[in-house]
């Protein structure tokens, strides 16, 4: 149940945020509506009580009425103007040190994804390779305090994406092994082995050549220069491996499976991309535009 409310929760408040006039014409409504029923309920209160109060009595009550609801009033104001003015300096910088800086970092990983087949991630600068696309900034957020700033409904979505982001790289890898894998049943078919040598046997495989589903592989890539680690092929079991290879590249299932999680790591990026950019404008027309801060 906690669950639900919470997931609710989330939800509603994802809403407010694409939707704020919605929201707050929604917020105003029920408002009437709750300060409707209390007076229904005093004046029905009253009838049954009849109370017959004395005009001192009512110049009394009115007084120290009015005296409460003033000091409400008053604590209200100066607290609230305290709450606003710190809830705008947070908001302000938490634009320029965290939504912007993810925002440039999920908008360069979402244009490698649908530009290039195969992609690296980098999740430290230290590592970091040529050509890798970076995931560094959101890793760093995640691990430290700032993970706190974060509301919630982004946060899962982030996480959701980060998700699928790993089930991605993970088919990407699978590739290499599985065309490995099919590749050592071929050569045990026909009466040859792997002795020695699997992970330089793996690098030969090149997840985009796969997923291209390029043919010749194994006589362009492998039989050509030979392979430490495969027992010899003779010259006429060549062309049977390596147009058995061909018909594996030509059926892989697997990749559908990469195809779809492609397809999904798009959708979440663009719907965590969509989120952050409103909450940076929230922002910047909120609160930047009508207060000088920075």
């Amino acid at each position: 149940m906690l669950n639900f409310y919470k997931s609710i929760s989330l939800k509603l408040n994802k809403y407010e945020l694409k939707n704020p006039f919605v929201f707050f014409a929604l917020k105003l409504s029920l408002l009437i509506v709750v300060i409707l029923l209390l007076i229904k309920i005093i004046l029905t209160t009253y009838e049954i009580i009849d109370m017959d109060l004395s005009t001192e009595m009512i110049t009394v009550l009115a007084s120290l009425l009015g005296a409460t609801v003033g000091g409400v009033i008053t604590y209200i104001t100066t607290t609230g103007s305290i709450l606003k003015s710190n809830r705008v300096k947070s908001a302000i910088i938490n634009k320029k040190t965290i939504y912007e800086p993810i925002y440039i970092e999920f908008k360069q990983l979402l244009e490698d994804i649908e530009q290039k087949e195969i992609i690296y991630i980098s999740r430290d600068s230290r590592y970091r390779t040529i050509g890798s696309t970076s995931f560094e900034f959101w890793t760093r957020v995640k691990n430290d305090t700032r993970i706190f700033q974060i509301p919630d409904y982004l946060n899962k979505d982030i996480v959701e994406m980060e998700n699928t982001l790993n089930k991605y790289m993970k088919q990407v890898d699978y590739l290499i092994d599985n065309a490995l894998e099919q590749f050592e049943s071929i050569l045990n078919a026909n009466g040859y082995q792997i002795n020695d040598n699997r992970d330089g046997i793996r690098s030969f495989f090149k997840a985009k050549k796969i997923i291209h589903k390029e043919k010749d592989i194994l006589l362009e890539d492998f039989f050509r220069n030979g392979v430490f680690g495969i027992s010899k092929i003779i010259e006429k079991d060549k062309p049977i491996i390596n147009a058995a290879f061909n018909d594996y590249i030509e059926n892989n299932s697997e990749l559908a499976n990469y195809e779809f999680l492609r397809n999904l790591l798009v959708e979440k990026l663009k719907n965590c991309l969509e989120v952050i950019e409103l909450i940076i404008k929230t922002i910047r027309n909120k609160y930047e535009r009508q207060n000088n801060l920075f």
